[in-house]
């Protein structure tokens, strides 16, 4: 500031003449920016202009400009002038000797635009993989925003652990996202409002959360549907989407990672009693799928079932390094049977039985029927099932089917009380 003072009180006495008087300054150390030194790199400084230049100008330069250079091994300690506030990092820096050195002596350089190609893992599957799925399966992808109103996951019961921003953009955007699936429901209403009487969206995001004091982002995938199950045609009756129709998506989903789903009864505040549940693979909770509740859908106002699902994307997405399967030269056999068991068996239950009890040789078990009413006791269902059977070393004879029958009934018995129909 003197320096300047003195300057400008120059120009004035050179033009319009007069007397300077004296200068009086009041200072007080303690508050002026006390200037830093600036690391600058050597290499960072061939790296960034793309050309050397030598120690000696490279020194010269800064010191003309009023700094104070100290030279090390690897570059040099730099200390600007209390003036020269706007020298604060090392790009700082090369930018002065650039200009100073001169831009034309710097060579241009066309990008050559080289990318790294990095093999895709063969044990995971691919986010472009499960958003094809989706989109062949006519479900839209939908970009939501990864914050929301806290009264909007409030209503979903999700704000614990929830991340606030310390500068929202506006009050209703003041939290991110702990789920996918209340912005997606948001969207599904929206779009039903404006008369669109089948939505179906999902979204492959991050969700966010509080974890020992810092946010921890988790990837998921989530979808949600509602309104006929099919678009209007004059082959097909019209059936609205239900819980069945997401439980095949997800099934669908880990297929492609070669797993099988497991699902079991949930209590989210968010699901509908009795119509949704946990999706379990391996023995690790992955995910939810079911019915929004319907207190929840009316405080949404809502109109029709909503049905959806939202799934962590790491689990679902790992599988084992593909391997050729061996493929049976002999044909399958098929035994159908009709059992009952309490009404409150889950049908998981019952294929659990079947599997650990027939292992290789059950290839495949199919439900075609369930019968509730007269000719059953009360609290029973009845369920057909076809067992498909195969071997993959020899044709399976009649005897081999009666008696892998024979084990599935004993199994079933002992694991879920069941009975063969009469």
């Amino acid at each position: 500031p003197r320096l300047a003072l003195e300057r400008a009180t120059a120009l004035v006495l050179e033009i319009m003449g007069g007397q300077a008087g004296a200068i009086t300054e009041a200072v007080l150390p303690e508050f002026l920016p006390q200037p830093q030194p600036v690391a600058l790199r050597r290499a960072r400084l061939k790296r960034v202009l793309g050309v050397a230049v030598a120690d000696a100008e490279v020194e010269r330069i800064l010191r003309a400009l009023g700094m104070q250079v100290t030279a090390h091994a690897d570059g040099w300690s730099v200390l600007p002038p209390s003036r020269r506030f706007d020298i604060a990092i090392e790009e700082d820096l090369v930018e002065e000797i650039a200009r100073i050195h001169g831009y034309e002596t710097i060579p241009t350089t066309t990008p050559t635009g080289e990318v790294r190609l990095v093999a895709p893992s063969e044990t995971r599957v691919a986010d472009a993989v499960l958003r094809r799925q989706l989109t062949g399966r006519d479900f839209i992808e939908a970009i939501n925003y990864a914050f929301l109103d806290a009264a909007t996951l409030d209503a979903w019961q999700l704000g614990k652990d929830a991340v606030a921003l310390a500068n929202p953009l506006t009050a209703e955007l003041g939290v991110m996202r702990t789920a996918l699936l209340p912005g997606l429901v948001s969207a599904l209403g929206r779009n039903r409002a404006r008369q669109q009487p089948r939505v179906r969206l999902f979204e492959l995001g991050k969700v966010f959360h509080l974890a020992e004091g810092a946010p921890r982002e988790t990837p998921r995938i989530a979808a949600v549907a509602c309104g006929p199950q099919s678009a209007e045609q004059w082959a097909l009756d019209e059936r609205h989407v239900d819980f069945f129709d997401l439980k095949a998506e997800v099934e669908g989903l880990l297929a492609l990672a070669g797993a099988r789903a497991e699902f079991r009864p949930d209590d989210s505040p968010w699901g509908h009693p009795g119509r949704s549940a946990s999706v379990w693979r391996d023995g690790q909770r992955i995910g939810w799928v079911g019915h929004l509740h319907p207190r929840l859908a009316r405080a949404l106002d809502l109109d029709g079932e909503v049905v959806g699902f939202e799934l962590d994307l790491a689990p679902l997405a790992s599988r084992d390094v593909p391997r050729a399967g061996e493929l049976s030269r002999f044909p399958s056999v098929r035994r159908d049977i009709a059992l009952v068991v309490p009404e409150t068996t889950p049908w998981a239950a019952l294929e659990a039985s079947l599997q650990a009890a027939l292992g290789g040789l059950l290839r495949e078990v199919v439900l075609f029927d369930r019968y509730v009413g007269p000719g059953l006791e009360s609290g029973s269902k009845s369920l057909a099932m076809g067992l498909i059977l195969q071997d993959v070393s020899r044709t399976l004879t009649d005897r081999d089917a009666d008696q892998a029958v024979a084990t599935a009934l004993e199994a079933l018995a002992k694991d879920c009380g069941a009975r063969l129909r009469s």
